[in-house]
């Protein structure tokens, strides 16, 4: 308990000062809690119009340092895939904030992120701001590519191993081969 009381104080203080956390104020109307490749979504969808706190060690979570970013936004959105543990961090800390809306009567009808597949700023821009993305169809058929291994990949030494015995393998490596 001492250990992850200490890892807390440092992702609130070092963490930021080593820039693995940082704070990017622009419009202060709305301020996005967010860690990984949703901040590269939500910075799409949002562009300036917002304020960010990238998250950058997201275990233990900064206290402070929320608390202080949420003081300086008039509302807080969290944007995550999957499970809600920042937004259920930031509920804890008794922030109102807007995410996968779990509790109905405690967030605005705004905006929903969904708990299972991928967020892409598409999906960001139509649940937080309700507008579609442009976009515009391929006139042709684009031939399917099967998926490879990425060059430099430490997988790619035992994908060749196992070739060799013309096994079948099946099972999620982390990536999308």
């Amino acid at each position: 308990e001492r250990r992850m009381q200490l890892l807390t104080e440092w992702a609130d203080t070092k963490a930021f000062e080593l820039g693995i956390n940082k704070f990017e104020y622009n419009d202060t109307k709305i301020g996005i809690v967010c860690a990984g490749t949703c901040y590269t979504y939500a910075r799409e969808a949002f562009k300036d119009n917002a304020s960010y706190l990238k998250v950058g060690i997201v275990n233990p979570l900064p206290k402070q340092a929320i608390i202080d970013f949420s003081k300086k936004v008039d509302k807080v959105y969290v944007i995550e895939e999957l499970d809600n543990i920042i937004e259920t961090h930031c509920i804890k800390l008794g922030i109102k904030v807007l995410g996968k809306n779990l509790f109905e009567n405690y967030y605005q009808s705004l905006g929903i992120t969904p708990f299972e597949g991928e967020l892409n700023q598409d999906i960001i821009r139509k649940a937080f701001l309700n507008e579609h993305s442009p976009s515009v169809k391929f006139p042709k058929a684009i031939p399917n590519r099967p998926p490879v291994l990425c060059s430099g990949c430490p997988h790619r030494g035992l994908f060749y191993a196992l070739k060799k015995f013309n096994l079948y393998v099946s099972g999620d490596i982390g990536c999308y081969t």
